[in-house]
């Protein structure tokens, strides 16, 4: 506070990066205040002047909390990132950047009256309780200049022609193109809502957003979306939707309470958002129908046919409906319809009446074929999104049969049953009530796939229409040699590890597990595991699992990180004391204060086979009795992988 320059008695100038104002209680300023600086956080104060945001900040920031200004705020300064006005009282502000690229943050409780842009600007309410009053465009703005508002505004007033604005989301009560301002631009974006739209200047609405009542007064307006309600003025032709309305005389029509005409052939109703209704979820039993983002408080009714029966008329559906689902402006509906038979197409039917029982839709129809009635638990669905594989877990199971399964890149054609069931890159038998899990692997790291698979009986007959899942692996990359080994002998081999994208994890930890195949015994005693570090080899700590095989951990305790381009290979030696197909899963995983459970960034997974020593024994046929005899014993061992 105490480095403001007071270099006249009408103004107090900031020139300083610093925060100035009291810890708590309130400071009054009677003069004028300037802002010259960039990272200057002005607090708890009122002003009885002007506040004043200089040039002189540039594309810095400037924060104000907790201040009420009487006068004048005019913002000259800051960035695209920059000025954050919370818990503040403000009666004008006044927003001319010479760029046009500056970004200002309305957040908390924070009251704004009036924001006049005459520059470039995004206007930003974060949550605001009392936000941003009204929104004048106006002044010599140039034509290539943005103006994007996001949040709640009481009204935008569009002044200047040719102006650009695109509302991105949020809330605002009423927008007013005024006479003069031919050719300007507003986009809607998809979340935000406007009550009125005033056009009063040949202008364009475009984008998604809602608009509940559109008012239009001059000539050559267009409006792509179509608003709930249009009143048209008298000898007016606008585009509104993709048609051509024309007011028409109030003696002909019934006119509005505004004295504007409703058109004599309305535009269709729109109730949701495009696309919807949708169906979200197809169940063996059931169906899940989103209604997104309503227009209207009211209900919908529905109810599902057969493919080959009749459409329900109007009447029927509201009758044969085992309820309603009460649809409340602004707030996604899920609608579910059940009992339904498994593998097997419907057709569902849809009407949409106000709060009065009114109808207010035609009929909607949507159709889909309900999933064969294989497994439960809602699987298949993806347990483990790994490196070089991905494991999909199939739960109570409904038959005896197999799974097969193939993976494809994403932009990759779909296979055929037949493709799938003779490539099989993945595989399992099925037995009724047991989970069964099915590994896709030689896949690469940080890369998205489709995953396709089919059901057989247990003669291999297709039971089921092609399952569909999308799954991504994980970022982190592996690299090893080992594939098999001979029992009882140290095997060595390594694992490199490398982060090919542009991410850094901190807190990295490394664990593995190894199985054995058919759920064998095996335990800590049936293998030793070492690392090579400084000439040495040292023993890697090996567990036991309640649920089988072992597991262990590798590296820093307290963890490590991995930044992008990090490349690091181990070199280790395996001994197993049994012989068999043992699978090996190396995991990478991340601990922050976002994810204290751990973020699996990497998991490898390894197949190794332990074989046996095999022995070959000759001159043992023909041994004589009493004499002495010789044969020669000769041991195979893998010696590619054992040293």
């Amino acid at each position: 506070m105490n480095r403001a320059l007071e270099f006249n008695t009408s103004t107090v100038v900031y020139d300083k990066p610093g925060t100035y104002g009291p810890e708590s209680g309130i400071m009054t300023v009677e003069n004028n205040v300037e802002i010259r600086a960039a990272d200057v956080v002005l607090r708890n104060m009122v002003i009885k002047g002007d506040l004043l945001i200089a040039k002189e900040v540039g594309n810095g920031n400037v924060t104000l909390q907790n201040i009420t200004v009487e006068g004048k705020t005019l913002v000259n300064g800051g960035g695209e990132n920059s000025i954050y006005i919370e818990n503040c009282s403000l009666a004008q502000v006044i927003v001319n950047k010479e760029d046009g690229k500056i970004r200002i943050v309305v957040k908390g409780d924070t009251k704004v009256d009036t924001v006049n842009v005459q520059s470039g600007a995004k206007i930003e309410g974060q949550n605001a309780s009392k936000g941003i009053g009204k929104v004048v465009i106006e002044g010599s703005i140039p034509a290539d200049a943005e103006i994007v508002l996001a949040g709640n505004f009481g009204e935008v007033e569009v002044k200047v022609s040719k102006a650009s604005i695109k509302v991105e989301e949020g809330m605002v009560n009423r927008i007013n193109i005024a006479q003069g301002s031919d050719e300007a631009k507003i986009e809607l974006g998809e979340k935000a809502e406007v009550k009125v739209v005033e056009v009063n200047s040949k202008a364009t609405v475009s984008g998604k957003g809602y608009i509940e009542t559109a008012i239009v007064k001059a000539n050559g307006v267009i409006i792509e979306q179509k608003p709930f309600n249009l009143e048209v003025a008298e000898n007016v032709t606008a585009n509104i939707g993709g048609e051509e309305i024309k007011g028409s005389n109030p003696t002909e029509n019934t006119s509005s309470s505004s004295g504007y005409v409703v058109p004599a052939e309305p535009i269709k109703t729109v109730l949701f958002d495009d696309g919807y209704p949708a169906i979200v979820q197809i169940n063996s039993d059931s169906v899940y129908v989103l209604f997104k983002n309503p227009r209207i408080n009211g209900r919908v009714y529905g109810v599902a046919k057969l493919i080959t029966e009749a459409q329900p008329t109007t009447e029927e559906i509201i009758k044969q409906s085992s309820g309603y689902n009460i649809l409340t402006k602004g707030q996604n509906e899920l609608m579910i319809l059940d009992n339904l038979q498994p593998n097997t197409e419907y057709k569902f039917y849809f009407v949409v009446t106000d709060e009065q029982g009114n109808l207010v839709s035609d009929v909607i129809s949507l159709v889909a074929k309900t999933k064969n009635n294989l497994f439960g638990n809602g699987s298949p669905y993806v347990i483990m999104n790994g490196s070089n594989y991905i494991e999909v877990l199939f739960d109570e199971p409904k038959f005896d049969g197999r799974i097969y399964g193939v993976s494809k890149l994403a932009n990759e054609s779909s296979p055929t049953i037949s493709d799938i069931l003779n490539e099989r890159k993945g595989y399992n038998i099925i037995q009724t009530g047991r989970g069964s899990r099915v590994t896709l692997s030689d896949l690469q790291p940080n890369t998205e796939y489709k995953l396709y698979f089919v059901a057989t009986d247990t003669q291999g007959n297709p039971i089921s229409d092609i399952i569909t899942l999308t799954a991504k692996t994980a970022p982190i990359g592996f690299e090893s040699n080992l594939s098999s080994t001979t029992v009882g002998l140290y095997s060595n081999f390594y694992i490199k590890a490398f982060n090919s994208t542009n991410d850094t994890y901190n807190n990295v930890k490394i664990t593995f597990n190894i199985y054995s195949n058919n759920d064998s015994p095996f335990g800590k005693d049936d293998i030793s595991l070492q690392y090579y570090n400084n000439d040495t080899w040292v023993d890697v700590p090996v567990y036991e699992s309640v649920y089988g095989g072992v597991y262990g951990s590798f590296g820093p305790t307290q963890g490590f990180t991995v930044n992008s381009g990090y490349n690091a290979t181990t070199n280790f030696r395996v001994k197993v004391n049994k012989s068999n197909t043992y699978f090996v899963y190396v995991y990478f995983t991340s601990y922050d204060d976002n994810t204290p459970y751990g973020q699996i960034i990497g998991s490898y997974y390894i197949p190794v086979y332990v074989e046996p020593i095999q022995f070959n024994v000759s001159g043992i046929d023909n041994f004589i009795e009493g004499a002495e005899n010789t044969f020669s014993v000769i041991s195979q061992i893998n010696l590619a992988q054992n040293r």
